[in-house]
């Protein structure tokens, strides 16, 4: 509560079965942050409990508009639906790191979601600046095609650079879970290749885990906890 907080006011709201997706605009100054960080968000409402929570920023900074992909995941979440657009929010931070070295320099990139860990991504994967020369690939990873809500809109951002490359991964359809040595192999270069990882805590170690079996150094694993955004 004593970062900077701003007042958003709630312009849409969108259920995708057990996921809402939220756009807000500002009702004064905006919110300045970097693609992949979050804020904690206490909504002002009559239905909804005033307690703040963090959430991952799934807009690009260059928008106005703040946009929240949230995931039914406990009892405040699936209190949302009582949200309506008259409704308000105060955001405090932004907070977060995981995009810091993506923006440092021209290193190449692996982003790594599982389910909703791909929020993040959404800003950072369509905030790849144009004049950077590396490549970026991001693995959508979720049990089913069915659960990959945003793969139409991934699939449409990596259309427009060659330098993006996109991949849903469906454990239950075939493809089993994510061969980590797969995904290293099929890089020209894994040394100068960083690796961002947002999913469960379980399934990030086990990456992470396989990664540096692999010869990936650590700091060139950077994780995001989808269990706290």
């Amino acid at each position: 509560y004593i970062s900077p907080h701003y007042k958003y006011n709630i312009k849409s709201i969108q259920k995708k079965k057990d996921l809402y997706d939220i756009i807000m605009t500002p009702d004064d100054n905006r919110l300045q942050f970097a693609a992949g960080q979050y804020v904690y968000v206490s909504f002002l409402s009559e239905d909804v409990s005033s307690e703040s929570h963090p959430f991952c920023i799934a807009s690009s900074p260059d928008n106005s508009e703040i946009r929240l992909v949230i995931k039914e995941l406990g009892d405040f979440t699936r209190t949302l639906d009582r949200l309506k657009n008259t409704d308000q929010a105060l955001l405090y931070g932004p907070h977060g790191r995981i995009s810091a070295k993506y923006y440092l320099d021209d290193k190449h990139a692996v982003f790594i979601a599982g389910g909703i860990g791909i929020a993040p991504f959404l800003a950072m994967f369509k905030s790849e600046s144009t004049d950077k020369q590396r490549s970026t690939t991001l693995y959508y990873c979720t049990k089913y095609k069915s659960e990959a809500y945003f793969n139409e809109e991934l699939t449409k951002i990596a259309n427009t650079d060659e330098r993006l490359s996109y991949i849903n991964h469906c454990s239950r359809e075939g493809a089993g879970h994510l061969n980590i040595g797969n995904v290293v192999k099929e890089l020209g270069n894994p040394q100068q290749t960083r690796f961002y990882l947002c999913a469960s805590g379980s399934m990030m170690q086990e990456i992470k885990s396989k990664l540096i079996q692999l010869g990936i150094e650590k700091q060139n694993i950077i994780l995001e906890d989808f269990d706290m955004i």
